[in-house]
């Protein structure tokens, strides 16, 4: 016979559920956003260096920034609808099994 679990729930508490993949999803993580930021793009997956993605967008291949102002030191964001675009215009492969 299996151990108990040392750690107790409280009473009438239900254990938590274990967290399920639910595949890919067309919702984008940053759902509130117009504008996002190079973390942003890290939330959503697209884990390449800054460089990488300047190289991208210097060849036409990831939408480009925005600026945030006139300014020439304006903070560069890149349009959420651009970026949702992008990651749905990508092939799909399925992984190996």
């Amino acid at each position: 016979m299996p151990q108990a679990s040392k750690r107790k729930l409280k009473q009438g508490a239900a254990p938590a559920a274990p967290a399920v993949a639910t595949g890919a999803t067309t919702e984008p993580s940053t759902p509130n956003k117009l504008l996002l930021s190079y973390l942003d793009l890290r939330a959503l997956g697209i884990s390449w260096s800054r460089q990488h993605l300047h190289r991208l967008m210097r060849e036409g291949r990831f939408p480009p920034q925005v600026a945030s102002g006139p300014e020439q030191c304006a903070r560069k964001f890149w349009r959420a609808e651009d970026v949702e675009a992008w990651l749905a215009a990508l092939p799909y492969t399925e992984a190996a099994e």
